[in-house]
């Protein structure tokens, strides 16, 4: 677990020097809202529905393409959806080249993408596809921030999405910190 720690420290600190990343990771999504807002702008009822999904969705790309770009750095830790970064870092310990990385793209962000409840409400899908998108961090991402643009205030349903999320980021963390190679100094 400390090795896990000193990664995750080593990591913040590169991410922290590489200004790229910080404004692909803060400026950019912001970015890509404004830009859908206008998207939908005859569709207010749609973009009411899935902006706060969106909100979730863009950072969760932009960190798994980021987190694979840079294979072995959790830079997933400055975002709302903490388990993508892990999840590309997972991966990417799997991969021997970044292009090998890039190739698990598909595999993780698309079925994300499709069951997470962006473009259909999970509840409404076939059985053994909700149960697959309850193994999956970005639908409790989007549920929670779904569950923002209608509801007021902090709920326990806010707070369970949460610490799933956390949950899939602890557990990745620890499997991905598992496949490191160790370096002596």
């Amino acid at each position: 677990m400390i090795g896990v720690l000193a990664t995750a420290r080593r990591t913040a600190q590169q991410l922290l020097h590489d200004r790229r990343s910080l404004v692909m990771i803060l400026v950019l999504p912001s970015m890509l809202m404004w830009l859908t807002k206008y998207v939908f702008d005859g569709q207010p009822d749609v973009y009411d529905r899935v902006g706060p999904m969106l909100l979730g969705l863009f950072p969760f790309v932009i960190m798994f393409v980021l987190t694979f770009g840079t294979v072995g750095l959790v830079q997933a830790a400055v975002t709302s959806v903490l388990a993508v970064g892990v999840l590309g870092l997972l991966a990417s310990a799997f991969a021997r080249t970044e292009f090998q990385a890039v190739q698990f793209m598909p595999l993780i962000v698309i079925p994300q993408i499709l069951l997470g409840g962006l473009l259909a409400p999970r509840e409404s899908m076939a059985a053994p596809l909700t149960r697959i998108s309850d193994v999956l961090p970005l639908s409790y991402a989007t549920d929670a921030l779904g569950r923002s643009g209608t509801v007021a205030g902090w709920t326990g349903d806010h707070t369970a999405d949460l610490v799933i999320v956390l949950g899939f980021t602890t557990a990745a963390v620890a499997l991905a910190g598992l496949t490191l190679r160790r370096r002596t100094a």
